[in-house]
């Protein structure tokens, strides 16, 4: 049980520390508020061009 234990600890772990290089590598790349921007509104308008746009016909 604790070998289990120990193994979900460790890959919540390395998950956790590998969303945290991304983050920060983001941040240097791109500019702050881009990347701020980008993890509120995610995939927001996935399907808006398929679903929505255009109205009419072309």
């Amino acid at each position: 049980m604790k070998r289990i234990l120990r193994i979900l600890v460790g890959t919540i772990l390395v998950l956790i520390v590998l969303v945290s290089v991304f983050l920060l590598v983001a941040l240097v790349v791109y500019p702050a508020e881009y990347v701020r921007r980008v993890l509120a509104w995610r995939a927001s308008d996935y399907g808006d061009y398929m679903n929505n746009f255009p109205m009419r016909t072309m």
